[in-house]
């Protein structure tokens, strides 16, 4: 790890919470470009990991990467051995309409990530997060792999999710889902900001046109800098 200067982490399917992984313990002390594919953020750690590298990292990309606000584990061994939180930061509720489950709720929103990107990376120079359209190849496997300038910046819906245990065969649930709407972070103006004051930072000018990518919805978009 002393040696690597840039990491590339991707996989077809969100990743991180389930199937967990910590990267907690790991450091690159050298590495200056960053590149997280369809990663799914639900506590500091994560955020605290990133930071941890602020002496070299120059380079940030975050493609389809979406914070989890709210969790759902079935009260299941099988499931809650695969969830990365300990029972002791979970809430069990028990459910007349649905099964009994462990809940979790992360108050972070993309405003808190971008402002402490701000001040925690002082030699970040090149900032992205947004959707790449190497992710919609005709066989629905592509995988956008050196590819991080072609990434188009922009705050998509699906930059909050949530995961649900008792759903398959997808437990990440979009905002697209008209019945879950309702009560999704309504953040879009100061996500927009605390971007905006990023790349006014990092001096990075940024041409945000009007755009929309399959099924991928945009809330709002960054102006030109």
């Amino acid at each position: 790890m002393g040696s690597l200067r840039k990491l590339s982490l991707y996989a077809n399917l969100y990743w991180g919470f389930y199937p967990k992984l910590s990267l907690e313990g790991i450091h690159c002390p050298n590495l200056q470009s960053l590149t997280l594919g369809n990663f799914s953020f639900f506590e500091d750690q994560q955020l605290d990991w990133i930071l941890s590298h602020s002496s070299t990292l120059q380079e940030l990309y975050l493609d389809d990467c979406p914070i989890l606000f709210r969790a759902r584990i079935l009260n299941d061994e099988s499931q809650l051995a695969k969830c990365p939180l300990p029972k002791s930061r979970l809430n069990f509720q028990i459910s007349e309409r649905w099964s009994d489950a462990w809940h979790y709720n992360y108050p972070r929103r993309w405003n808190d990530y971008f402002a402490s990107f701000e001040t925690g990376l002082p030699h970040l120079r090149r900032f992205a997060i947004g959707h790449n359209e190497a992710w919609d190849s005709e066989d629905g496997w592509g995988l956008p792999f050196e590819k991080e300038l072609d990434l188009v910046p922009g705050l998509m819906q699906d930059r909050y999710m949530e995961f649900d245990g008792g759903l398959g065969p997808s437990q990440f649930i979009s905002p697209r889902w008209e019945n879950e709407k309702e009560d999704w972070p309504h953040c879009d103006d100061e996500d927009r900001e605390a971007l905006k004051a990023l790349y006014r930072k990092i001096k990075q000018q940024v041409d945000c046109g009007e755009f929309q990518v399959g099924c991928h919805e945009v809330a709002d978009l960054v102006e030109v800098y």
